[in-house]
């Protein structure tokens, strides 16, 4: 067992310890509001200490050689990214799911070639100006969530999508987002990719076969059907 894989396991202790005091130096004078951001990274930190600790001893399930992946180079069996993974790409994942998530909702729609992107950014954006417009996003995401899942073999369960869904639906968008490959790193863009290969629906525009000539000739019956009405 070499010692390289040591190092991140011993930063990432290294950068819990730090935050354990502060929160502690925080609480202790009365700063609660410190402390309970403090407390938030210090959840951050564990849950990144978790994601170290497997990829340095390569625990099972933290690899993604375990997932296969198709044609289209999308990822199998696993997610692609964690849920809270949406600043792995800042450009233009995480700042996208916060300033404009409805862009990047109908990104992923049209990448699964659901349903037409522009189409589906109208219907959301005249949800969002509604009262009700966020509880019917919200749950869409879920709906979506679950299709995702089932169409890549990911492992959940319905009430975890719908968990998800409600109370963090703009990190459920983008961990979407990421798995189906919907955005380029580094570029901000409305547009939205080419449906992915196997997974146009009758809503992509195709053209109708060319119809076929009418035939004025008379085709006679082959020998064998005309020996057969014969014996008849």
């Amino acid at each position: 067992m070499g010692v390289g894989r040591f190092v991140p396991v011993l930063l990432s202790f290294g950068g819990l310890y730090i935050t354990l005091l502060i929160c502690l130096a925080a609480s202790t004078a009365g700063g609660r509001g410190v402390a309970l951001i403090t407390g938030i990274g210090m959840w951050f930190y564990l849950y990144r200490l978790r994601a170290t600790i497997r990829l340095a001893f390569q625990i099972p399930g933290s690899q993604p050689y375990a997932a296969a992946s198709d044609g289209s180079q999308i990822m199998r069996g696993q997610w692609k990214s964690g849920l809270f993974h949406c600043c792995d790409h800042p450009v233009p994942n995480g700042l996208m799911c916060c300033c404009c998530p409805c862009v990047l909702l109908a990104q992923v729609v049209g990448r699964l070639g659901l349903f037409d992107y522009v189409l589906t950014l109208l219907v959301l954006f005249l949800l969002s100006c509604t009262g009700f417009g966020g509880l019917v996003v919200a749950a869409f995401v879920v709906y979506l969530r679950a299709h995702v899942r089932r169409w890549f073999g990911v492992p959940g369960s319905v009430l975890e999508d719908i968990c998800v869904g409600c109370c963090c639906c703009g990190c459920a968008i983008a961990q979407m987002a990421t798995h189906v490959d919907a955005y380029t790193p580094g570029k901000c863009s409305l547009e939205s990719k080419d449906a992915l290969p196997g997974y146009q629906t009758q809503f992509q525009h195709q053209s109708p076969p060319p119809p076929q000539a009418a035939s004025t000739s008379y085709d006679a019956p082959s020998s064998a059907a005309t020996y057969s009405a014969e014996r008849v």
